[in-house]
């Protein structure tokens, strides 16, 4: 699986170049199912052999995390925090529910927005969730800035010092995709839980 894919994606970054990258990143940040970590390793990868001048790749790739979260918060903010609260019930997400959730991410906003930006799904819904709750813009922007260079330095940086073991290190990947996702679904199955016995506790009262 990984030669397929490292012959694919390698096939990508030769045929746009940065332009591919940047679009590929921009598109996942904000909810596109693409393999934009992938595409940054093998585009690192491919600059440890001199093809792409890697200051470039990965400034490119940092933008491009910084403007695909910028455009989730603000398609979150044009959803609003009140339309949440006015139908978000009918997805189980009841009024006191959202405002908890909500006291809890502006309080630690900051930490999940640069920790989610390494979790696969999170990552996607990072800007969208900060923006539906309200999150200020230049907190949210310094903030996923952070998280965007920690994510690039990672996987591109790690790929291109580390460009002989690229097999392994897209096994990997493949890898932290799976417990990212189980991460998500974990977080998510609290998250309902925490709710069920939030409404069951106000019903007492």
């Amino acid at each position: 699986m990984p030669d397929l894919i490292l012959q694919e994606l390698e096939q990508l970054v030769a045929s746009y170049g940065y332009l591919g990258v940047l679009f590929c990143i921009t598109l996942e940040s904000f909810g596109a199912p693409l393999p934009a970590e992938s595409l940054l390793i093998v585009a690192a990868w491919v600059a440890g052999k001199g093809e792409l001048n890697i200051v470039v790749l990965l400034m490119t790739a940092w933008c491009a995390a910084v403007l695909g979260d910028s455009i989730g918060y603000w398609i979150g903010r044009l959803i609003g925090h009140e339309r949440l609260v006015r139908y978000g019930r009918y997805v189980g997400a009841k009024p006191p529910l959202v405002e908890k959730f909500r006291g809890l991410f502006l309080r630690y906003g900051p930490v999940i927005v640069v920790v989610a930006r390494l979790i696969e799904v999170l990552r996607q819904v990072n800007g969208l969730l900060a923006g539906t709750m309200e999150m200020s813009w230049w907190r949210f922007l310094t903030c996923n800035m952070i998280g965007a260079a920690i994510w690039v330095g990672i996987w591109g940086g790690g790929a291109y010092v580390f460009g002989q073991h690229i097999d392994q290190i897209l096994r990997l990947v493949e890898d932290h995709k799976r417990v990212s996702l189980l991460i998500a679904l974990g977080l998510f199955l609290l998250l309902l839980i925490a709710g069920l016995i939030y409404s069951r506790c106000r019903q007492r009262d």
